[in-house]
């Protein structure tokens, strides 16, 4: 499980859920959330948390070009590679943070993603979740 410290930015809600911004740094992240700040004390900027998500939910770009409905769009440096016959797992850096993205070997391969490499990672924002 990836796992990045933030602090909530904004939260907008309506009667179920919540969109959450949270900053890492200067990179703002979203994450939509089935609770209110009525629900969890945790939903009020200016709290300390953190976004967590599974590295099979760690989309990789290179050259990304345009405008996506993807809100969690940042860069990384690929630290390691660890090749697989059908995964591959993918060790990056971000902002000091280690994270790890598992694609198709396909797609490494396609892509030809090396290590030292500054490239993007992207995360739906219905894939993370918020703890304290």
């Amino acid at each position: 499980m990836n796992a990045l410290d933030a602090v909530i930015t904004l939260v907008e809600s309506n009667a179920q859920l919540s969109l959450v911004e949270a900053a890492v740094g200067e990179v703002l992240f979203s994450a939509i959330v089935l609770e209110t700040a009525l629900s969890n004390p945790l939903l009020k900027p200016g709290i300390s948390v953190k976004l967590l998500f599974k590295e099979m939910e760690v989309s990789l770009a290179k050259h990304l070009t345009g405008e996506l409905s993807l809100r969690n769009r940042f860069p990384v440096e690929v630290l390691a590679i660890e090749q697989g016959a059908i995964l591959s797992a993918v060790k990056l850096s971000f902002q000091g943070q280690i994270l790890n993205s598992v694609i198709t070997t396909r797609s490494l391969l396609r892509m030809q993603i090396v290590v030292g490499e500054h490239i993007e990672a992207l995360v739906k924002s219905n894939e993370i979740v918020i703890a304290s």
